[in-house]
């Protein structure tokens, strides 16, 4: 008899999961608040001076589609998922200054550090050896996931799994080792890295994994630093496009709940009974969970899911202060969708995401869409609403300005701005905080937030739990999930 399975909320890991479970023969019912799907990395649409636009809720950068051999672009095929059309991102450009501006190029790795040559003149030799060996190391560590190990390993299962991919962690496994015991940051002394370089380092680990080079491992630096020449992208039409194509799929396979949240959750008889506004439903072999692990514990009370107490992690996760612009295009910006990061002394930095020229469904022709956001800590969010909406201006206000700085001849039509107060109303993520756990010591290789609960068949997926966040770190942990619970093997060949 086939297992029911509750799917927790339509974002990418619970839409993932949800694909490959009913491909498997499972039955799947899947359960989403909002009326859209997409969770924090999902879409809106706004009336603008120059016609209705359409927002990516967050600068997101899409991963794993870039040719036939990457894992999205092999599971959509399998799940018959179409009307996708993938763009890569062929440069990064970063400011470091108000007149320090550098262009990457992110064709390949080759290509990448041949550029921060050029953009970094006076580095010296050990350096560019060592980002070289970085170069391949991230390759490695890229196919490794693209694989899917299991971590942490918490059974002989899990280790049965990795089994198989021993080929694939040998040629790693001394610098696992050496990196447990010094950071990032130690190999930037070695390198003798100026100030300048480490300016731009840690621009990008804290945009990936949200912290910087001093608390985090060197293979989690190493795949962030080459991130973009490792197949850093975008969808045609933006995240509306991405998700509206994986859920009007599923809805084949699967039952789908929107505007149907899950409001509690009960064990009876060794199976979940899930109360939604609408009803009870029961009963439920096994629920997955893809909304945050804090949002999960509260669906089961005085239950303890695990040791992960938002109170433990509420001052080390993230909140973002997101600004959504709509520009007049100029043909002084680059044909494809592009990303801008620019490091600001007041407030850290700031990162911007232009859509692609002529793409309609983001933004009437002539017409472009820019999202940008900051980290921003949740505790400056909690004031009274006369300080909030203050800062809220703000911080809003010196974005425009450090875009205004960087494009001056670019004319902007439309602005709106979201905070984490935005996000939880949205999102219903505690505080609204985004990015997931940061991947630090405190949460990378054996210290991995699991798939696994301490309640059985209840499984969390999703950005705070392996492998972490990205659509593409969350489209392996919903496989990573539904091998735990089947025992087979679900990543595409090699």
């Amino acid at each position: 008899m086939a297992k029911r399975i509750c799917v927790i909320g339509a974002g990418p890991a619970g839409l993932c999961f949800a694909h490959a479970a009913a491909h498997q023969g499972l039955e799947v019912e899947l359960f989403e608040g909002h009326s859209k799907p997409g969770g924090s990395a999902s879409f809106f649409r706004r009336k603008t001076p120059a016609g209705v636009a359409c927002f990516d809720a967050g600068a997101t950068v899409l991963w794993g589609m870039r040719n036939e051999e990457d894992l999205l672009t092999k599971l959509f095929k399998k799940w018959q998922i179409n009307g996708l059309e993938f763009i890569s991102h062929n440069q990064l450009q970063c400011s470091l200054s108000p007149s320090d501006h550098i262009t990457l190029d992110s064709n390949s790795p080759e290509a990448w550090v041949r550029s921060l040559e050029l953009a970094f003149p006076n580095e010296n030799r050990e350096l560019w050896k060592g980002m070289r060996q970085l170069s391949l190391q991230a390759q490695r560590l890229n196919e490794l996931l693209s694989s899917g190990p299991h971590a942490p390993l918490e059974d002989l299962n899990s280790a049965i799994f990795n089994l198989r991919l021993i080929p694939k962690i040998l040629p790693l496994s001394i610098e696992v080792i050496t990196g447990l015991k010094h950071s990032f940051s130690s190999k930037l002394d070695d390198w003798h890295a100026s100030a300048r370089f480490r300016r731009w380092v840690d621009m990008n680990l804290l945009i990936t994994l949200q912290d910087t080079s001093q608390n985090v491992h060197p293979l989690y630096a190493a795949l962030a630093l080459f991130f973009y020449p490792l197949g850093a992208g975008s969808v045609k039409g933006g995240m509306f496009q991405f998700f509206d194509s994986l859920k009007r799929e599923l809805n084949n396979n699967a039952k789908v709940h929107m505007r149907n949240p899950v409001l509690g959750i009960e064990k009876q008889n060794g199976h979940f009974l899930v109360r939604t506004k609408e009803e009870l439903h029961e009963p439920f072999d096994i629920v997955v969970s893809s909304i945050p692990r804090f949002n999960t514990q509260d669906l089961f009370g005085n239950e303890k899911i695990d040791d992960h107490s938002w109170e433990k992690q509420r001052t080390k996760v993230w909140g973002a202060l997101v600004g959504y612009l709509v520009i007049k295009d100029n043909p002084r910006l680059p044909n494809a969708p592009f990303n801008h990061h620019a490091y600001c002394e007041k407030k850290g930095e700031f990162y911007f995401s232009f859509s692609q020229r002529g793409d309609e469904v983001r933004a009437p022709i002539g017409y472009r869409t820019v999202t940008f956001s900051t980290h921003s800590l949740l505790s400056d969010w909690t004031g009274e609403s006369s300080s909030y909406a203050e800062l809220k201006v703000e911080r809003g206000s010196l974005g425009l300005k450090v875009f205004s700085e960087r494009f001056p001849e670019v004319e902007v039509i439309f602005k709106e701005y979201g905070t984490p107060k935005t996000f939880e109303r949205y999102t219903k993520r505690k505080e609204g905080f985004v990015g997931g756990l940061p991947l630090n010591y405190d949460n990378t290789f054996f210290n991995s937030p699991s798939i696994r609960t301490k309640i059985p068949n209840l499984y969390q997926i999703g950005d705070t739990s392996f492998p972490g966040q990205s659509v593409f770190g969350c489209a392996v942990g919903a496989l990573l999930c539904l091998e735990k619970i089947t025992g087979h093997r679900q990543f595409p060949k090699d």
